[in-house]
């Protein structure tokens, strides 16, 4: 082997057998290379091999298992949890956040997730309860406010017919209140279209830049000789700075005539006094318009906005009004990126805020 020589030979030795090799190492240090390996030391190597192998196998096996169950465990708790809470909200019970603190980064975004959809599960079914409550409310309320004047109606034209009506100024009187009440229920049904195009988003608009100052000041000289024949004194503060803000005027000028009548309508005192306040900031305008009258109870503020609320729970009230005015102006709002309020200050006060346009 390379510059080496070996010299090997096989003895017989009593009964046992034997090889020697000899060589000259020049380069390496002696090494022994004799050995003596009988049948048995054979047998049992080769035994003590299998069963380290054995051994080596079930440890390696047991180390698996153990591992296995404890990544198992860990996997399954978690999911065990999402399908409870999945049950829970498939039988409608409470809505309660999946709470996990294993640190595993996947399984939390999993969790996450499915608490972010709880969530909006949950928002959406108390939006559509709110909005079934409303409808059911709405429908009532239109049923009550169109049965009221189809019974006047229908009950002059009784008396009509069946002669009560005899002379020519009875039968002119029964025609004016038949009349008024038709006008009542087409400007309910009015309300109720122009409300339904807003909501639906088929209300044409067109938002435009303009100065709330100026357009209030417009619009309360147009319609001050109107507003004070029916009892009313308005008091303007708006100040002399530039207010611009973006809406519909039309909708706009909706808005504010709904609640300035409002504040008229309602009142109790001889003469309605409304204020118009102008407040303008960095960022936005706000318009409060306020009344001398009885306001509203504290625990009604937050249904002055809502569907057909007209104060009156009987809607027996013998002012008109289809309880329509504020959930428009409120939607008008919205729409156009503000905010309306009420609050009792010596009267009724109805903040509108708008971003101001710079």
């Amino acid at each position: 082997w390379s510059n080496s020589a070996f010299v090997s030979r096989l003895y017989n030795y009593q009964g046992q057998k034997i090889g020697l090799v000899a060589t000259k190492l020049t380069h390496y240090r002696p090494k022994k290379y004799n050995t003596h390996i009988s049948k048995l030391d054979l047998r049992n190597r080769i035994i003590f091999t299998l069963w380290a192998g054995v051994l080596i196998i079930v440890i390696v096996a047991l180390t698996v298992l153990f591992f296995s169950k404890r990544t198992l465990r860990r996997i399954m708790a978690p999911l065990d949890k999402l399908v409870a809470a999945s049950r829970r909200i498939e039988e409608g019970q409470e809505f309660k956040p999946v709470v996990y603190t294993g640190g595993d980064y996947e399984m939390e975004v999993l969790i996450k997730s499915f608490n972010d959809m709880q969530t909006s599960i949950k928002e959406y079914m108390d939006k559509t309860a709110a909005y079934e409550r409303a409808r059911t409310k709405m429908i009532s309320g239109i049923s009550h406010d169109l049965n009221t004047p189809l019974t006047s109606i229908k009950g002059c034209l009784k008396g009509i017919i069946d002669g009560v009506a005899r002379t020519p100024e009875r039968q002119k009187k029964y025609i004016e209140i038949s009349y008024n009440k038709a006008d009542e229920m087409e400007g309910l049904l009015q309300q109720l279209f122009y409300l339904s195009k807003l909501e639906t988003g088929n209300m044409p608009a067109n938002p435009i830049v303009l100065d709330l100052r100026t357009f209030v000041s417009d619009l309360v000289a147009k319609n001050r000789l109107a507003w004070e024949e029916e009892g009313a004194q308005l008091s303007l503060r708006l100040g002399t700075e530039t207010s611009q803000v973006k809406i519909d005027a039309e909708q706009l000028r909706r808005v504010l005539v709904n609640i300035i009548e409002n504040a008229i309508k309602y009142n109790d005192k001889n003469t309605a006094l409304v204020t118009i306040d102008l407040i303008t900031s960095a960022d936005e305008v706000k318009l409060c318009l306020g009344d001398n009258g009885p306001g509203v109870p504290e625990d009604k503020l937050g249904e002055v906005f809502n569907e057909f609320y007209r104060g009156d729970e009987s809607r027996n009230t013998k002012k008109k009004g289809s309880g329509l005015g504020l959930y428009i102006a409120r939607t008008i709002i919205n729409q156009a990126g503000g905010t309306i309020s009420a609050r009792n200050e010596q009267g009724l006060k109805i903040t509108l805020t708008l971003p101001r346009i710079n």
